[in-house]
């Protein structure tokens, strides 16, 4: 082997790490990422067939072994690739327009198990032709409608310099001058979760959860300045009539006429939020302490409230719920401190209890006298 062929070898496993890093930022709380276990790079619904090339003239033809080899490995282990929702061919080089995977996406399952068993196969993937011919036809179809080819992906150093440097959670959380440094850390972390993948039983596994305290606490080294609050005019929503849960709660304690406000702050909330957590990934965490520490105090002053009306201090259910839910807007409204956060306007606050009101489905406004929230 020369030199070459051992640098090209060593690129690609690098390219590998680096796609696996794109899916630690980019995935769901509470996943897992897989190195080299089913396919290159996995999650629970996807599975990546990484395929790196430094020659930027590469294409993909019939019978190259790229392809074959990858949709040999599927089909023999028909039972556990046919559990996830998508099978990827990343990949480098090009698409030949005069091959069988021009316009691939677009084929039905049908049509491409057809073009695949038609090639005539050399002898560089005649094993693995044999596999996939071997394959009974129904699960060849099910492999294939779910096998993508993403093509001419970038190459390790453009994939490096242009999406990973470049990536929101990156750009948005440390300066310039500290960015390769926290990429390179974070490179290192996916390194000793190989070395630590002994309570794994050696498989390469990466608990996004612990992947994203690593992250914060790399991040904690960089402090930056607080993000200034993304303002939302209230001319930047349009309420319409949409019913909501909790516009439902306020028309129970006969309050219709503060339901268009409570929409606009809901509404007005939501997009700075969304604004907020592009523009600095890591607020997301702190933002959810804020929301939980607003249900608190919710539940806490429906006590309060509650004891109230059961001692006669209410004339009415309505009237008590309606001081409740008073208290609670001009409470929560002074909560307007964000750790990392500079500038927050009082319709967050308001819009963000709101959204509490919606999700949480044992919560009401009405005082009743047998409440179970």
């Amino acid at each position: 082997m020369s030199t070459t062929d051992a640098t090209t070898k060593i690129i690609g496993f690098e390219y590998q790490k680096m796609i696996a890093l794109l899916k630690c930022l980019e995935a769901k709380d509470h996943t897992h990422i897989y190195l080299e276990c089913k396919g290159d790079v996995s999650d629970e619904s996807t599975a990546i067939e990484v395929k790196h090339s430094i020659d930027s003239s590469k294409t993909l033809y019939d019978t190259h072994i790229d392809f074959w080899k990858t949709l040999g490995n599927l089909v023999q282990d028909f039972s556990s690739f046919s559990k996830y929702s998508k099978l990827i061919l990343h990949t480098t080089a090009s698409i030949q327009k005069t091959s069988i995977f021009f316009n691939w996406d677009d084929l039905t399952p049908k049509q491409k198990a057809e073009k695949v068993l038609a090639v005539i196969p050399n002898a560089t993937i005649q094993k693995h032709f044999d596999k996939v011919k071997e394959c009974k036809i129904n699960e060849l179809r099910i492999i294939l409608g779910k096998f993508i080819i993403e093509e001419k992906q970038s190459n390790i150093t453009d994939l490096y310099n242009e999406k990973i440097l470049k990536h929101i959670v990156v750009i948005n959380s440390v300066e310039s001058k500290h960015r390769e440094p926290l990429v390179q850390r974070l490179m290192g972390y996916i390194d000793s979760t190989l070395i630590k993948s002994g309570k794994y039983n050696y498989k390469w596994k990466i608990n996004v959860d612990e992947f994203r305290d690593a992250l914060q606490s790399e991040l904690k080294k960089h402090l930056i300045e607080d993000f200034i609050f993304p303002i939302v005019s209230k001319h930047e929503v349009n309420p319409g009539e949409e019913e909501f849960s909790f516009t439902k709660k306020l028309k129970d304690i006969g309050y219709d006429g503060m339901i268009s406000f409570a929409v606009n702050d809901y509404l007005r909330a939501q997009k700075s939020r969304i604004k907020m957590i592009k523009g600095r990934y890591n607020l997301s965490n702190e933002l959810d302490i804020y929301d939980d520490e607003i249900s608190e105090d919710m539940y806490s002053l429906k006590v309060k409230h509650y004891d109230k009306l059961k001692d006669g201090v209410y004339d009415s259910i309505e009237k008590g719920s309606k001081i409740f839910y008073d208290e609670c807007i001009s409470q929560t409204a002074t909560k307007i401190n964000i750790e990392g956060v500079k500038g927050v306007r009082n319709y967050y606050p308001k819009g963000r209890l709101h959204f509490n009101a919606e999700e949480d489905k044992r919560f009401n406004w009405l005082l009743e006298k047998k409440d179970e929230s």
